[in-house]
């Protein structure tokens, strides 16, 4: 690499030889003291003429050159690099670096870490403990007989944390041993020992690889159906607790409809006391009676009775009284 300056405010930086990571390469401190003895540049030239094989050893000198030129307000000329080189500079100054990642400021002290840790210890303790006991309660209960559980729940369980994993754990082992068998093919096939892969295989997956694989598998599979499963039951438990307040309105408003004598309900007419009250200028006449009936008989009671309930199961009428002496003269003649 040479220094050049062809004008007292342009200096000229020509990159010659190889610039790869495994060479030998200047560190960017000699471009940064020859900036500073040259306190008149204004515009730095790149060149690459007399350049050699490069990677991103030179891409890293190149920024950092162009940093530092920023930081002066030097204008840079990069039109005489490699169009690759050119490239990967402008990728590398395209979007700004963030200042908010990665860590900042010194680590605390050895004390300071060990007594955050203690504090975290201590505001998760409580939980922690809780569910210890709560997992020892359950047991215990268990144990004793105390337990509360539907056996088909418990078999449903077993069902599938067993028998239904099974399909999977194999496929997930069977693909992993096809992986050990490749592997330990290709590096015993250095000391000609394939005859040991399949033992390799087998005795991996069944002493170390399977246990381990079936408990992962297991922890994931059977981990998401049982969150699934009390998902499930948290939305049926809130539906019935809808239906069930669903239920209670319409309950409670039948028993205020019927409190206020707005509820038509059928009764039978034998029950129903014509006499409940006073009707001396109430006359049926046998004309209309007749096409009363006849109007019951052929399209039913259309209009319903006005009754009061009175004790001991019986009804005093209130209005209806040609239409009650209708249907029991329809009830009497088998109608």
């Amino acid at each position: 690499m040479r220094f050049e300056q062809p004008s007292p405010d342009t200096l000229q930086l020509s990159f010659t030889g190889s610039w790869r990571l495994q060479d030998q390469r200047p560190a960017p401190a000699g471009f940064e003291a020859q900036l500073a003895s040259t306190p008149g540049s204004r515009r730095v030239t790149l060149l690459s003429t007399e350049l050699g094989a490069w990677d991103s050893g030179l891409v890293t000198y190149l920024a950092r050159v162009v940093s530092l030129c920023r930081e002066r307000n030097i204008e840079v000329d990069a039109s005489g690099l490699p169009e690759g080189a050119r490239r990967l500079l402008e990728l590398a100054f395209a979007v700004p670096p963030k200042k908010d990642t990665g860590k900042h400021g010194e680590e605390p002290p050895t004390v300071a870490r060990i007594g955050m840790t203690v504090l975290d210890l201590w505001r998760g303790m409580p939980e922690m403990i809780r569910f210890i006991g709560e997992a020892t309660q359950s047991l215990g209960r268990f144990l004793t007989g105390r337990a509360q559980y539907r056996l088909s729940d418990l078999l449903l369980v077993i069902q599938d944390a067993g028998p239904n994993a099974l399909p999977i754990v194999s496929i997930i082992s069977f693909l992993v041993g096809l992986i050990v068998a490749y592997m330990g093919a290709v590096q015993l096939a250095q000391f000609g020992a394939q005859i040991y892969i399949a033992d390799l295989v087998a005795i991996g997956m069944v002493r170390e690889m399977g246990a381990l694989m079936t408990g992962i598998i297991m922890a994931g599979r059977t981990g998401a159906a049982f969150a699934e499963e009390l998902s499930r039951r948290g939305v049926g438990v809130v539906l019935v607790a809808r239906r069930r307040a669903a239920l209670d309105e319409v309950s409670h408003a039948m028993r205020a409809a019927e409190a206020e004598g707005r509820m038509v309900r059928k009764l039978p007419i034998g029950r129903i006391d014509a006499t409940h009250l006073n009707r001396d200028r109430m006359v049926l006449d046998p004309e209309e009676m007749e096409t009363l009936k006849a109007s019951i008989a052929a399209r039913g009671q259309q209009t319903p009775f006005e009754v009061l309930q009175l004790s001991s199961g019986r009804f005093g009428l209130i209005s209806g009284l040609r239409r009650l002496a209708a249907l029991r003269k329809l009830y009497a003649v088998g109608k």
